[in-house]
């Protein structure tokens, strides 16, 4: 990312089972918050919760999902706590493990 001044706020979350979501608290003005996201057990498409957008996702054929998405707009303030996370798919069964990676920069 140009201009950035290097990585600040980073958060791994984790479930068994669910819909993924994290929250981090924005280390500088005007952060930038991105999500990482993977399920190994579904390929199943992701909708990002309110003022998230999907920046890329793929269904990938051996039934894996993987996934970045991003907060709109920027955040202005630092010390703003932020969730992340999605609304779909709400319910995932079995032993799928869902990651998210938070970063402000």
């Amino acid at each position: 990312m140009s201009g950035a001044g290097g990585i600040g706020a980073i958060k791994v979350a984790g479930a068994s089972s669910g819909a993924p979501s994290a929250t981090l608290v924005t280390t500088r003005n005007n952060s930038l918050i991105f999500a990482v996201g993977n399920d190994w057990n579904h390929a199943i498409a992701r909708t990002p919760g309110a003022d998230q957008v999907l920046v890329h996702q793929y269904l990938a054929p051996v039934d894996d999902t993987y996934w970045v998405q991003r907060v709109v707009p920027a955040i202005p303030v630092a010390g703003t706590s932020v969730a992340l996370g999605d609304v779909a798919p709400r319910a995932i069964v079995g032993t799928s493990r869902l990651s998210r990676l938070c970063r402000a920069d």
